[in-house]
């Protein structure tokens, strides 16, 4: 059995180190470098061997609303900087490119036209920065999360989806209803 203890929660600790509420945690990764690496280093210490990047919202329109990733050019410096800060606290350490969900998606309305789009340039950026592999987080839109896995396996590199269900009627379930268990079947398939 293969045992890989992953890292904390990156947004929550950046918090806890000052990151003023409201701030996204990759505003970060160009201006406090060594606050992040800190983050990195500290989840390494504690036994971490994979590390996700600090990039939950490289993939977000909000990250781009805010003038953080509005061209390819901004992505690959954030993308670079964040896979590097990965590294550099553990070298040891594997180093997951991190992509939160857009919030573009709306639980059983059919996935919004390019939605996929959204992924696919952060999951290149990553995976040329040298991540070792890509992570679509927290998904809880099976569209969404279809259109993230497509677009990390375009790159090559092995893909982990992870998904946010809820409890519904006794079992767990994504907001539009769909069961946990039928999601992971259909994100397997």
């Amino acid at each position: 059995m293969l045992e890989l203890l992953l890292d904390g929660a990156m947004g929550t600790s950046l918090l806890a180190a000052g990151l003023p509420p409201g701030d996204l945690p990759e505003s970060w990764v160009l201006s406090r470098p060594g606050a992040v690496r800190a983050v990195h280093a500290g989840h390494a210490a504690a036994g971490a061997r994979l590390l996700l990047t600090c990039t939950f919202n490289l993939a977000a329109p909000r990250l781009d609303a805010r003038g953080l990733a509005g061209s390819a050019a901004a992505i690959a410096a954030i993308a670079a900087a964040a896979v590097a800060l990965a590294r550099e606290a553990s070298p040891g350490a594997r180093v997951a490119g991190a992509l939160g969900p857009t919030g573009l998606a709306r639980p059983g309305a059919p996935a919004p036209p390019g939605l996929g789009d959204w992924y696919e340039r952060p999951f290149r950026a990553l995976a040329a920065a040298g991540a070792d592999l890509l992570w679509a987080e927290s998904q809880w839109d099976l569209g969404e999360a279809r259109a993230a896995l497509a677009a990390g396996r375009a790159t090559g590199l092995p893909v982990v989806v992870s998904l946010t269900p809820a409890p519904a009627g006794g079992a767990l379930a994504l907001p539009d209803g769909t069961p946990a268990a039928e999601a992971l079947r259909a994100l397997a398939a």
